[in-house]
């Protein structure tokens, strides 16, 4: 999948999510190695990256610092090793 959407895709992908936490914990996404970007697993996921801008550059230093305090990654997260992914992220926006 390209790094552009179509206006159409970002509208659906968009009303989809309705800004839900719970949206994330599908098989739709992961958590990179250190927890700090959202990874798309599938073309979906991919493509709600890239319309919410999940990774964007306010949002990843924050999470590395909320990672430091120990309030990232989710704790319903913390014993769930599938939810994390060791290949490089992919720029989505």
């Amino acid at each position: 999948m390209g790094d552009s959407i179509s206006k159409a895709l970002r509208a659906r992908v968009v009303a989809a999510a309705r800004h839900r936490c719970g949206y994330c914990m599908t098989e739709h996404f992961a958590w990179d190695k250190d927890a700090t970007h959202i990874v798309g697993l599938t073309p979906t996921g991919c493509a709600t990256v890239t319309a919410l801008n999940l990774n964007n550059p306010y949002i990843v230093p924050a999470r590395r610092l909320w990672t430091l305090a120990g309030w990232h990654p989710p704790k319903n997260h913390i014993d769930r090793p599938e939810r994390y992914h060791d290949q490089p992220v992919r720029s989505h926006s």
